[in-house]
Order: C-alpha cells, then structure tokens, then sequence
C-alpha cells in the first residue's frame, strides 16, 4: 500500500476526499461542509456538487458489498479506497462513465453501480463549472481494491 499525503492530492482531489470524510462524519460537518462549498462555488454549483456527492456516497454506504475505509476529515494521510473514491470519480465525466461503472461494481450491485456512476457525473460536471479538473490520470495508483478496510467512525463523532 502506498502512503499518499493529502497535500499530494491536486487541488480537485483534494475537494473531493475532504467533501468525502465530511460526509461520513456526520449530519453537523456535513452540513458545514457544503455550506463551505456553496460558499466557496456559488450557487448553483456548488449545491449541485454537494447535493449530488452526497447522493454518491449515500449509495456506497447503503449499498457496498463490503467495507470502504475513509479517514477524518483533517487526516494528512490518504486511505487507499480513498483513492479508489477519487479514481471513481474521476471517470464520471461526459456521457461515457463506463469505466466508473466498471470500477463501482467492484463495491456495488449493477443497479446501484449504474445510479451511484449518474451521481458521480452530476458532482463532476458541477466541479468542472468551478473551474477544477479530475481527470483520471491524476489520481495516484494504489491499491484501493486489493484490501478490505474497516470504516470506523472517529471517537467524538459517533
């Protein structure tokens, strides 16, 4: 496993594993979270952004066919399904989110893979109209699928 360091990450990635541990923290950070978006993005991107990430993420917690690690939203270290999250991710762009299909099935039923994909697309589209890009070829490789990870909640926050 490699160990990647958030500050690493561009600036795209960075959005999107922060906006992704905030989520899985909590109804309370979450909610400052996409305040801090919509704030930082405008209206309507960065609702959208919000809104459709966490649609995205609804669906792997709901529906992973197994345990996706994350870590807390302040962690300088990277999870490995992290950056499968971010790899994910950055194949939801345009018509074509097959390879985001592909890689979602891995973690998901077809079906939730096929919806969980038109979230990612939706939260990438409205990030490219702020302007970053998350391409797939930026995302560090790791072995985001090879381990299974236990998620765990941080104390304080359960």
């Amino acid at each position: 496993m490699q160990n990647i360091r958030f500050s690493s990450l561009t600036c795209g990635q960075q959005i999107i594993i922060w906006a992704s541990r905030c989520w899985l923290a909590g109804d309370k950070t979450w909610a400052r979270a996409e305040r801090d978006l919509r704030h930082a993005f405008g209206e309507p991107a960065g609702r959208v952004f919000g809104q459709a990430l966490g649609s995205f993420l609804n669906i792997l917690h709901t529906a992973a066919t197994r345990q996706i690690g994350m870590r807390r939203p302040c962690c300088g270290r990277v999870a490995p399904d992290e950056i499968l999250i971010a790899r994910i991710l950055a194949n939801c762009h345009g018509e074509d989110a097959m390879p985001a299909r592909a890689l979602l099935e891995d973690l998901l039923p077809r079906t939730a893979a096929r919806v969980a994909a038109d979230y990612g697309v939706a939260a990438m589209e409205a990030l490219s109209a702020c302007g970053f890009s998350h391409r797939p070829e930026g995302v560090p490789r790791g072995d985001g699928g090879a381990q299974r990870f236990v998620h765990t909640v941080p104390r304080g926050l359960q």
